[in-house]
């Protein structure tokens, strides 16, 4: 199976993408024409993004009109709050949204930016149904930011258990959890039922960390260019993508680490490629 092109219907692509968009007064300049050209090129099913700032829906052609050919963004009721920096997209001619919703984490919360956005996805030509959450946790290093994130995480948990009082369905949750595989707040998850997908997969491209510098501004020509890729292992990583175990089955986890990637964020794409299993792609709830 290619890892760009992919014939198999059953076979869904599910992505995650910090794209810097909390980057204060620096440009974003070729930043979005190097998103775009990743994700379309990819193109996954499923695109989850963290940090979209204001600033960045801001932008003369942003990063939603360079995808809007294929793809969409899932509305969701943010309540009082006048931004969602963690949007969903999906492909809008493969998907139709069932449900979906939104949560702002409680507690530290750097301009409501830490929240989740879910969507229930039934694919058209299938009929297959799953849920993706997408989230950002905390960030800090101090005590106070590793309790935040462990709060991050309960209240993603219950998140969770409230898409799936209604209908059980596979469900997967990615993004920016700003710590490690082995820490508290993904034990948590792991302890309430989920997987990691990047041990799971039976083809894993790279065994790389997703975080690196931030891109390099190139005075002369007016762009981010000649940004270095990661360094580490994937036990350093904090971009991750999580499923419950049993409903899925995982057959490629990559980072992307092309040279448009990395001049584009600090953070790399990373992606897995899984089917469903059996029935439980979409079965009501009897409880």
């Amino acid at each position: 199976m290619s890892l760009i092109e992919r014939t198999n219907p059953e076979t869904f692509r599910i992505m995650t993408s910090n794209i810097w968009g909390n980057c204060g007064d620096k440009a974003i300049a070729n930043r979005d024409d190097n998103l775009a050209d990743v994700f379309l090129r990819y193109r996954p099913d499923v695109l989850g993004l963290q940090e979209v700032s204001p600033k960045v829906r801001r932008e003369p052609i942003n990063i939603f009109d360079l995808l809007d050919s294929h793809y969409a963004e899932v509305d969701v009721d943010i309540g009082p709050l006048s931004n969602n920096y963690t949007p969903l997209l999906y492909l809008k001619d493969k998907f139709t949204v069932q449900r979906s919703g939104f949560h702002s984490f409680s507690g530290l919360n750097d301009s409501n930016s830490k929240s989740v956005t879910w969507a229930e996805l039934e694919c058209n030509s299938s009929g297959s149904r799953f849920a993706v959450c997408n989230t950002h946790y905390y960030w800090t290093e101090d005590d106070a930011g590793k309790e935040a994130r462990i709060n991050n995480s309960k209240e993603l948990v219950d998140v969770v258990a409230a898409i799936m009082q209604i209908r059980r369905i596979p469900v997967l949750c990615m993004g920016d959890f700003n710590c490690r595989a082995s820490s508290d707040p993904i034990r948590n998850l792991l302890d309430h039922g989920f997987a990691d997908a990047q041990s799971g997969a039976t083809v894993r491209t790279s065994d790389s960390n997703a975080y690196h510098p931030y891109p390099e501004w190139d005075e002369a020509l007016q762009r981010f260019a000649n940004t270095p890729a990661p360094t580490g292992k994937y036990a350093e990583a904090i971009d991750h993508i999580f499923y419950t175990a049993g409903t899925v089955s995982i057959f490629v986890y990559e980072t992307i680490v092309s040279q448009g990637a990395l001049d584009a964020s600090d953070h790399c794409p990373v992606y897995v490629d899984l089917s469903f299993q059996g029935a439980s792609a979409d079965s009501p709830n009897e409880r």
